[in-house]
C-alpha cells in the first residue's frame, strides 16, 4: 500500500513538470560603439527601461549565439548586422531614414524581420512645428545639395509654400542668401551634410541674423548654435519607443518590427534668438 502511494506521488510530480514550462528567457543583443558617448547613453537609459537582458557588444566584436533579437545603434552598426549576419531579427536606430532605405536596399540579406527606428524627423512634424509657432512665417526655403539623400519636402497644405534651392559646394550656399531673402521668410535646415557641417554652420547663422532670415535646426545642438527652433527625438524619446518594441517582440514571438519615424520627440526654442530677430510668435507649450 505504501509502495503504491509513493507510485502515485511520482507520477503526479512528474505530470506537474510537464505541464510547467519555463518562460524564454528576454535577451536583446545591442551593438554599439563603445567609444561613442551618445551610444553608451542610450544604452543606459535602455537598461534602467527594460525588464530584458540586454546584452552589449561593440559593433567590431564577434557576436556570439545567445539571443535572437539584435539591436544596432548607428550607420555602422546597422551595416555591420545587416550585410553579416543571418537568421536574426534586427532593429536599427539612431539612423537617419535615408540611411537606412541605402542600407537595405544595398543588402543581399532577406528582409523579412527588419525594422527601424530613425532618428530623424517626418516633414510634417518639422512643418507643423512652423506653422504652430510661428504663424507670420510662409515662404520657406530649403537648401540642399545636388547630391542630398534627403527627401524632397513639400507642404501639405496652402498656408505655406516651399521654396528649393540647389547648391555645388558650400560658396554657393553663402551668395544665395540675398536671393533668398527676397522670397522666403525662413529657412528649414536638412540632414545635408554637405550644406550643413561644422565648417559651415556658423557663416551660415551669421548670415542668417545678418538677413533676419531664421533658420529652423533639426536638432538640440542646433539650436543652442543658433537656430530659431527644433524639433527632435532625444536618447530618452528614442529608448522609450526601442523598450516599447522590446516589450512588443517578447509578448509576442511572431512579431513584425516595422521602419518609422519617432513616435516621441522634444521641441527647443531658443529664445534669445527669438528676441533678436524679432519673429513673431503664438503661445508656445511643450518647448524648452
Amino acid at each position: 500500500m505504501k509502495k503504491g502511494r509513493k507510485l502515485l506521488l511520482l507520477m503526479l510530480t512528474v505530470m506537474n513538470c510537464n505541464l510547467t514550462f519555463a518562460e524564454p528567457e528576454k535577451i536583446a543583443t545591442l551593438i554599439i560603439n563603445k567609444e561613442s558617448r551618445l551610444h553608451n547613453a542610450f544604452a543606459n537609459s535602455l537598461k534602467k527601461k527594460t525588464t530584458a537582458n540586454i546584452n552589449i557588444k561593440h559593433f567590431t566584436d564577434t557576436l556570439n549565439s545567445k539571443g535572437q533579437f539584435l539591436i544596432a545603434l548607428g550607420n555602422d552598426a546597422c551595416k555591420m548586422v545587416l550585410e553579416s549576419v543571418k537568421n536574426r531579427d534586427i532593429l536599427c536606430t539612431l539612423i537617419p531614414s535615408f540611411e537606412f532605405s541605402r542600407l537595405t536596399k544595398n543588402s543581399l540579406r532577406q528582409k523579412n524581420n527588419i525594422g527601424a527606428i530613425y532618428i530623424d524627423q517626418p516633414n510634417s512634424r518639422r512643418l507643423a512645428l512652423l506653422k504652430e509657432n510661428f504663424p507670420n512665417i510662409k515662404n520657406i526655403a530649403v537648401i540642399k545639395s545636388a547630391s542630398s539623400p534627403t527627401k524632397n519636402i513639400t507642404a501639405d497644405n496652402h498656408t505655406m509654400s516651399i521654396n528649393s534651392y540647389t547648391v555645388k559646394n558650400s560658396q554657393e550656399i553663402f551668395k544665395l542668401f540675398a536671393h533668398i531673402k527676397e522670397k522666403n521668410d525662413a529657412i528649414l535646415a536638412t540632414e545635408d551634410k554637405l550644406v550643413y557641417n561644422n565648417k559651415t554652420i556658423r557663416q551660415i547663422l551669421l548670415l542668417s541674423y545678418r538677413n533676419k532670415l531664421p533658420i529652423f535646426g533639426f536638432s538640440k545642438s542646433f539650436v543652442k548654435a543658433g537656430a530659431v527652433a527644433s524639433v527632435y527625438s532625444s536618447i530618452e524619446n528614442l529608448t522609450e519607443e526601442t523598450k516599447e518594441v522590446i516589450d512588443s517582440y517578447f509578448s509576442n514571438r511572431k512579431y513584425i518590427l516595422k521602419s518609422k519615424h519617432p513616435k516621441y520627440y522634444s521641441i527647443s526654442f531658443n529664445e534669445q534668438v527669438i528676441q533678436a530677430l524679432s519673429i513673431p510668435t503664438s503661445k508656445r507649450a511643450n518647448g524648452e
